[in-house]
């Protein structure tokens, strides 16, 4: 049995079983963006954010499940400002909103993140890019280690069976070289309720959750499933190369230039 990726966050549409987070509006699904207004602003409903790339404004209240917070920090040596990813949203220091799109992303580095920093801002659509997934990709193993310590997760094929018949399972995480684990009724079920995601593999989970292999693990926080669906979803749009997600993370972080002094390839 192939098991689905759904994703979940940063406008982009969650498992169906996943609940929490903010679907973007139709109109961006299909590349088309709303009318243009930049920076911060109010409006009908309240205070709003803006993507840098596309200037699309977005509810306060709704920015942190579909956009991606970025920090401008200005450079004393050099002049011009770095960019700093902030998944979390919790990071101190002047902020700018972006959709995890490519679009978006390449017309932020083109000239709208210059423009909210009014100034020359030192990244490019590759290192942006890169920089994006590498956080996703730590704030996902973050997310997991988190649950771990609050001991909200549930580890292996007997303890998500139990999970889901109490009603507990938020979301199932299956490694994608977990082909018999994958085949038995609990992931089935999960899977037939818009559950289950694939991510990593059987070593680089156990590794996380302290076991030699993890082949399938339940998280049964709300709040920490939204947040782990959210930053998978992220890091599987941005990240370089597919395949064995574990190897494919490490070369998206080994490949990963910090955004502090790139060029705009386009000045």
């Amino acid at each position: 049995m192939q098991v689905s990726t759904p994703h979940s966050g940063f406008g982009v549409p969650p498992p169906q079983g996943v609940s929490g987070a903010v679907r973007a509006p139709a109109a961006a699904d299909h590349g088309r963006s709303a009318p243009q207004h930049r920076g911060r602003g109010k409006r009908r409903g309240g205070k709003t954010r803006s993507c840098v790339g596309c200037g699309e404004r977005v509810v306060l209240s709704r920015a942190r499940s579909q956009l991606i917070r970025l920090v401008l920090v200005a450079r004393a040596d050099c002049g011009g400002v770095d960019v700093v990813v902030d998944l979390a949203g919790r990071a101190m220091g002047r902020g700018a909103w972006l959709h995890a799109r490519e679009a978006c992303v390449a017309r932020a580095a083109k000239d709208g993140l210059a423009r909210a920093a009014k100034g020359r801002v030192h990244t490019n659509c590759a290192a942006l890019r890169n920089a994006i997934a590498a956080a996703a990709l730590r704030r996902a193993d973050g997310l997991l280690l988190s649950a771990r310590r609050a001991r909200l997760l549930a580890v292996g094929a007997d303890a998500v069976r139990d999970a889901l018949a109490a009603s507990r399972v938020q979301l199932l995480l299956l490694a994608r070289d977990a082909a018999a684990a994958a085949r038995t009724a609990a992931v089935v079920r999960c899977q037939a309720r818009g559950l289950a995601l694939m991510w990593s593999n059987k070593t680089r989970l156990g590794e996380l959750l302290g076991r030699r292999e993890v082949a399938v693990v339940a998280v049964e926080d709300a709040g920490l499933a939204v947040a782990l669906a959210a930053a998978i979803s992220c890091w599987e749009t941005f990240a370089a190369e597919r395949g064995t997600a574990a190897s494919a993370a490490a070369k998206v972080v080994a490949a990963a230039t910090s955004v502090r002094g790139e060029s705009n390839s386009d000045e």
